[in-house]
This record gives structure tokens, sequence and C-alpha cells, in this order.
């Protein structure tokens, strides 16, 4: 059994725009990009902000 991911373990800080370079053509994000900022498949609700929250903060 694995453990869910939390927010809290989200660590990288990509602002919007790169986030928003990634999504793929059906309005999704690959798991790829996901494990490149250390995102875990599924995504936990809230990734995309977390991320946002650490790249304003840095």
């Amino acid at each position: 059994m694995t453990e869910e991911q939390k927010l809290e373990d989200i660590t990288a800080c990509v602002s919007a725009d790169e986030i928003d370079a990634e999504k793929t053509p059906s309005g999704g994000w690959t798991k790829a990009s996901l494990k490149k900022w250390g995102v875990s498949w599924p995504p936990v609700k809230g990734w995309r902000q977390k991320l946002i929250e650490n790249f304003e903060r840095s």
C-alpha cells in the first residue's frame, strides 16, 4: 500500500505560467510533468496552488 502524498510534501517552486505551459491539449497534465514537480499520481487536491504558493514565496 502506498502512502498518499500530502500538500506539505510538495516543495517545488513553479509559476502558474510554467504549469499552464505543460497542460495537454485535453486540459490535463501528464504523469511525467507532475513527477518533474514532485507531485505524485494521482495528484493530491490543491497541488497546482501549492506549487504556485511555493513559487511566490521563493
